[in-house]
């Protein structure tokens, strides 16, 4: 049975086999906003009008968050090829003992020096959060993007609002997962230093909205309020459940769908239905594996807490995955294989 069209206007005729324009692209962005601002918009809304049943399922929505958000990374093996305009590999042993062992080096800091390991790694996931923002609204806009002092505001008030919002906001829920893995830190943390970060986060955010509201994208500036409103009034575990699974990592499949060269002639036709399949059964056994690396953390903790263990795989995981969206950042702006020829055509 033919993949089902997306729900969208019909676009100009399919262009011939092989062939990405940039119809596809703008296409799946504005699928990915809509789906990743009604799940925000969700979650804010049954923050305002169901604050107790939402903090009763705050541990469901994080361990939903963190299976659908796991995926994401999954295919980051897959990358260096597809950024290249060709089929990725299934196994590239190079590259998947690489990314395994900047992991394990991550994993491995974390547990012989915590403070200072966690500390870097959540700065490490803030840039990594903020990047991602900043890239995806450059592919949403159809401008090229490339790191820039401007980008400097958004990344770390985007970037920073699920990591010093919930330390400042919700200290008791931050501190309980924190002292499982770095038991000296709460106390480092002080409230003073909490509330300069979020102070700090807080500036470059407002930094971002007007910004955006000045280059005439109201509807970015809209996004940062609403992700500010996530955190602010969501419990920290399902807030983080629902913008790592709803937000970021929606966002950026849909990035590396647009990427896959076997999925053009699709994408082009508004089919979304092989594409994804191709994304679940290549992401299929490295999530098992995250998955599987969380179960081992929690079970050889002296004090079991799975929400340590996942945020601890997570982080150890955003290294490698970091320098993997870096090579995919590099390539914004350029055109792909696909419409290179067509170029040339």
């Amino acid at each position: 049975m033919a993949s089902p069209r997306w729900l969208l206007p019909a676009g100009p005729p399919d262009p011939p086999d092989g062939v990405v324009t940039a119809e596809a692209p703008r296409r799946v962005t504005a699928l990915t906003t809509r789906l990743s601002v009604g799940v925000v918009g969700a979650a804010v809304a049954a923050a305002l009008l169901l604050p107790e049943q939402l903090s009763a399922w705050a541990l469901g929505i994080l361990a939903a968050g963190v299976l659908v958000g796991l995926p994401h990374g999954a295919v980051d093996h897959l990358v260096p090829d597809w950024v290249a305009g060709r089929p990725g590999r299934m196994l590239r042993p190079g590259v998947l003992t690489g990314y395994a062992a900047a992991a394990l080096v991550a994993l491995g800091a974390l547990l012989v020096a915590p403070v200072v390991s966690l500390l870097l790694l959540f700065a490490v996931s803030a840039v990594h959060f903020g990047m991602g923002e900043v890239a995806f609204e450059a592919e949403r806009s159809g401008t090229p993007w490339r790191p820039a002092l401007r980008d400097v505001a958004p990344v770390v008030g985007l970037g920073g609002l699920p990591v010093a919002v919930p330390l400042a906001r919700w200290p008791d829920e931050a501190d309980r997962v924190l002292a499982a893995l770095a038991p000296e830190l709460p106390a480092l943390l002080t409230p003073g230093v909490r509330q300069v970060a979020l102070a700090v986060v807080g500036l470059a955010l407002l930094g971002t909205v007007l910004g955006a509201l000045a280059r005439g994208r109201p509807g970015w500036a809209a996004e940062a309020g609403v992700l500010a409103a996530l955190f602010a009034l969501a419990p920290p575990a399902a807030a983080f459940g629902v913008y790592f699974g709803g937000w970021h990592a929606v966002r950026h499949i849909g990035r590396l769908l647009v990427l896959d060269p076997r999925n053009a002639d699709d994408l082009a036709a508004g089919r979304l239905g092989a594409p994804l399949r191709r994304y679940a059964a290549a992401a299929a056994a490295p999530t098992g594996v995250a998955l599987t690396g969380i179960a081992l953390l929690v079970l050889s903790a002296q004090r079991p807490d799975w929400t340590a263990g996942a945020l601890a795989v997570l982080l150890g995981l955003t290294v490698p995955h970091m320098a993997v969206v870096a090579l995919l950042d590099r390539r914004a702006g350029r055109p792909h294989a696909g419409q290179r020829a067509a170029a040339g055509g």
